[in-house]
């Protein structure tokens, strides 16, 4: 992967995050309740998936969202947006009933 696609990704990645921030602070989440993980490096960066997970810092954690590279890196959102809000409204369901 050269820079560029490096620079895309690292990118894609932030908006995502970004992305994440703004679903859970509607689900009335403050902006430091939750964090994500991705389990891709740089070297990994490439491969046709990549996983996202969101946790709370308390350590309950939402299933992991699959997202592919292509989709991310093209900024394909609506084939990744509606898994980030499940995981949330399911983060939020767990909270509720703990």
């Amino acid at each position: 992967m050269d820079t560029s696609d490096g620079d895309r990704f690292h990118r894609a990645q932030l908006d995502v995050e970004q992305y994440v921030d703004a679903v859970a602070q509607r689900y009335g989440f403050a902006p430091r309740d939750l964090r994500v993980r991705w389990d891709t490096t740089d070297a990994r960066a490439a491969g046709s998936v990549h996983e996202l997970v969101i946790q709370t810092v308390n350590g309950h954690q939402a299933s992991s969202i699959a997202i592919e590279h292509k989709a991310l890196i093209e900024q394909d959102r609506w084939r990744f947006v509606p898994r980030i809000e499940d995981a949330i409204t399911s983060l939020r369901d767990q909270l509720l009933h703990t």
